[in-house]
């Protein structure tokens, strides 16, 4: 099979012709790369945060808890330098950095230089503390080196498209160790797009990338979590947090929109930055949990043994906590904060639902709501059911709760958006 381009417009993306093996042999391609720059931000996110805290062994979290006071406030405002220097000069001095979906769905093409420095900026800063994802980065760069790789190799213009697509969301998946959620988001959110064709070719590259970024990515689930045994008052409960978790979803991602799209400019983002992010130092004196991505919060939820209050005021400060560092100019993956947002509201609610029922249920309603909140900001309620899965490997038949929470979450943000 061929395909010829006569003519190339400007600042998109630009091929010959393809060839069936080619393809093929590109969607491997990429699933290395993919796999490779996985492998490679997650060590430097850990070199990052071990320099930062001074600690050699053990969870960011026990790290940040060992270090002291004055550590953490100083290594804040580090931080605060960073950003506000970072991406000063990345506005001054680099081309705007084209998003991933902008680049697939209006075959934009993407700037490498400027994405991979804008990446590894964005791994230095949530290392130094910064409430902000590490998935956005790999996702970028894999799919900059993607195109590189297609356009290298001369193939069509669609199916530059689609190696994009599939690399992105390898390079998510596989930062993760979630190559099921990594394919799903691929098809789901990038290509929308259920041909088998394009089905096949992200499930390929996704196994790729996870088994190529097993030099550094942890195997197992992301979080450990003991869910207790089936139950009724589970499942009611899935049931009911539907709508909870909806709003939640809802709410953070209001929060952290407004705070993207006013994001400062010029000599105003470190003006911005240095004040916020000593300000987060100073905060991470009380709440240390606060600090970094959002896998400590998320854990603390999933162990349980804090208190329904301790757990709900977390999960109303997270999503601020994040808006907070996305309006000093920062950029970063949204889908951790979401994680703990959700796991601690989640946690929350499994405390009450335990002292009305008496059900060791918590940890389960904890996960279900994760799934709830990542259907509404991710906006692809299949990616989210099989993130919530892949990232806290609970027993089979939690699925149907978090199938039930999904649906419910999802019904209520469209409902409400409608009403809006």
């Amino acid at each position: 099979m061929t395909s010829d381009v006569e003519t190339e417009a400007p600042g998109r993306i630009g091929v010959v012709r393809t060839v069936p093996w080619r393809l093929g042999m590109t969607l491997i391609g990429a699933g290395v790369l993919a796999g490779l720059v996985a492998a490679g931000l997650t060590a430097l996110l850990h070199l990052v945060q071990h320099v930062a805290f001074g600690y050699s062994q053990g969870t960011f979290e026990a790290g940040v808890l060992g270090a002291s006071k004055i550590r953490r406030v100083t290594v804040l405002s580090v931080c605060g330098v960073v950003v506000g220097a970072g991406w000063y000069l990345l506005g001054r001095y680099a081309r705007p950095v084209v998003r991933v979906r902008v680049a697939v769905r209006e075959r934009m093409a993407m700037r490498p230089a400027a994405t991979i420095a804008e990446s590894v900026l964005q791994i230095v800063v949530v290392g130094l503390g910064a409430s902000l994802g590490r998935e956005s980065a790999p996702r970028r760069v894999s799919a900059a080196l993607a195109q590189l790789l297609g356009q290298r190799v001369r193939l069509a213009d669609e199916h530059v498209r689609v190696v994009m697509a599939c690399a992105a969301g390898a390079g998510f998946g596989a930062v993760y160790g979630v190559p099921v959620a990594g394919a799903l988001f691929t098809l789901e959110v990038l290509l929308r797009s259920r041909r088998l064709g394009h089905v096949l070719a992200a499930v390929m590259v996704a196994i790729v990338a996870d088994t190529v970024a097993w030099i550094e990515v942890p195997r197992g689930p992301f979080y450990d979590v003991a869910v207790g045994p089936w139950s009724w008052a589970l499942l009611v409960g899935a049931l009911l947090a539907g709508p909870m978790a909806g709003a939640a979803g809802l709410g953070f991602d209001a929060a952290t929109r407004w705070a993207g799209e006013r994001r400062p400019q010029s000599w105003a983002v470190p003006a911005t930055a240095v004040p916020v992010f000593a300000a987060l130092g100073l905060l991470s004196l009380a709440a240390p949990s606060l600090l970094g991505n959002g896998r400590g919060p998320a854990q603390l939820a999933f162990d349980g043994g804090r208190t329904t209050l301790v757990l709900l005021s977390l999960g109303l400060a997270k999503p601020l906590v994040t808006a907070a560092c996305l309006r000093t100019g920062a950029t970063g993956g949204l889908i951790t904060p979401a994680i703990a947002t959700g796991a601690l509201l989640g946690a929350g609610l499994g405390g009450l639902w335990h002292d009305v029922f008496a059900s060791s249920a918590a940890s389960g309603v904890a996960v279900v709501v994760v799934a709830g909140v990542l259907a509404v900001t991710v906006r692809a309620p299949f990616t989210a059911v099989a993130l919530a899965f892949e990232l806290t490997g609970p027993p089979w038949w939690l699925l149907l709760p978090i199938i039930l929470t999904t649906i419910g979450a999802w019904m209520t943000a469209r409902g409400w958006k409608r009403e809006a």
